[in-house]
């Protein structure tokens, strides 16, 4: 009997210890932490957009050089057609990347670092 009592007991301690740890990782991240993260992630979009841009761009002005170089993926109807694409993404996402920043650094609770 005391063998399995052992056994519950030691379930209940691991359960409580899954449910510990989970709490932890829940509330790991402060609201403000999170915010700047998406900040970020808008940030590396918005330039990752902004190469894409560029790149299109250069397509449809240079095609005869772009399309050899990307083995003819980017042709020029299809730089034409991204580039119309990606121009709301970018502003949207850098809008949001630079609202956030703005926000990050102008509020008073704003941590040193």
């Amino acid at each position: 009997m005391q063998k399995r009592t052992n056994s519950i007991d030691r379930l209940k301690q691991k359960s409580y210890d899954d449910m510990q740890r989970n709490n932890l990782m829940t509330h790991r991240v402060s609201p403000r932490r999170r915010i700047r993260m998406i900040g970020r992630v808008c940030g590396w979009v918005t330039m990752a957009l902004a190469l894409v841009t560029l790149l299109t761009g250069y397509g449809i002005t240079q095609y005869r050089i772009v399309d050899p170089l990307t083995f003819g993926i980017l042709n020029k109807a299809m730089a034409q057609r991204l580039h119309a694409y990606t121009d709301v993404p970018f502003l949207i996402f850098m809008l949001s990347h630079v609202g956030i920043v703005l926000w990050w650094r102008m509020s008073p609770s704003n941590p040193k670092e």
